[in-house]
């Protein structure tokens, strides 16, 4: 309902933001219990939603996407709304917080076609049962925020229909996602792994002295580009012990990149916390 008036405040305020201008304070705590502050720009998580939803093929056809995650994690806020917001699709939203009932009557009345969770919301909406839904709209979805069980996967294939199911591993520090299932690859297939190197997204696996390693070998997952952070807000001895003087960052996971690019997550060099089905590091 804004008039003239706001419209040259929109405009005088548009004057003075930048690309790299802070936009976003995500919060990702430690083992201590100390947050993070992660500082995300618009052109960190802009860019993130938008790569994400070309890969991901948001940018063809009409999506309804169903998103029950919270949305001050990075995966409600960037892949749910910003996706949404820059590739023209729908979004809905189930309820004021996690709820596998309310999820699976908004996917039935509003004829959703993406659904997005965690693993531990999947198992769930699972537990609460899916018999007598009418959930044949559903056809892909976003699965992320812990490793996914290869079992859960495939229910969410063969019972749920997400024939598009992409599975995205990030970080909130990277905006988030640096890795994401290619769809030409066949649904059991696809599920395997996390993904490959998202656009515009360098990746390597290095030992704990920092050399990398050849393709097939265990090691830490370091990432860098675009998405990067600028920083832990107020915290340079923070930031600088996770980034380099080189900007890759330490994921602080242990992964390997198989022969053709996969990268499979398979272990944590970091202390770790897993709540609510996020893993906060």
């Amino acid at each position: 309902m804004g008039g003239a008036e706001e419209e040259q405040r929109l405009e005088e305020i548009n004057r003075r933001i930048g690309p790299d201008t802070p936009v976003n304070i995500q919060y990702t705590s430690g083992t201590t219990g100390h947050p993070k502050a992660a500082t995300l720009s618009h052109h960190n998580i802009v860019n993130n939603a938008y790569l994400t939803g070309i890969g991901t093929n948001y940018h063809i056809g009409e999506h309804r996407i169903c998103v029950p995650n919270p949305l001050y994690h990075c995966f409600g806020c960037v892949m749910g709304t910003l996706n949404a917001l820059v590739h023209k699709q729908s979004l809905v939203f189930p309820d004021k917080w996690f709820n596998p009932a309310s999820t699976l009557d908004a996917v039935e009345e509003e004829r959703c076609t993406a659904l997005y969770g965690t693993p531990t919301m999947f198992v769930d909406v699972f537990k609460h049962g899916i018999e007598g839904r009418d959930l044949s709209s559903l056809r892909s979805g976003y699965i992320a925020g812990s490793p996914c069980p290869v079992a859960l996967c495939e229910r969410m294939v063969n019972d749920l229909g997400l024939r598009d199911l992409a599975v995205l591993y990030g970080s909130t520090e990277l905006s988030p996602i640096v890795t994401l299932s290619r769809l030409d690859e066949a649904p059991l297939e696809r599920i395997k792994n996390v993904g490959y190197v998202a656009a515009h997204t360098e990746l390597c696996v290095v030992d704990a002295e920092g050399t990398i390693v050849p393709r097939g070998e265990k090691g830490e997952l370091m990432a860098r580009g675009y998405m990067l952070m600028s920083g832990y807000f107020n915290d340079e001895e923070k930031t600088k012990k996770e980034i380099t003087d080189t900007r890759w960052y330490h994921t602080g996971d242990t992964a390997l990149m198989d022969e053709n690019g996969a990268i499979s997550i398979v272990g944590r060099t970091k202390d770790m916390i897993i709540r609510a089905g996020f893993k906060d590091c």
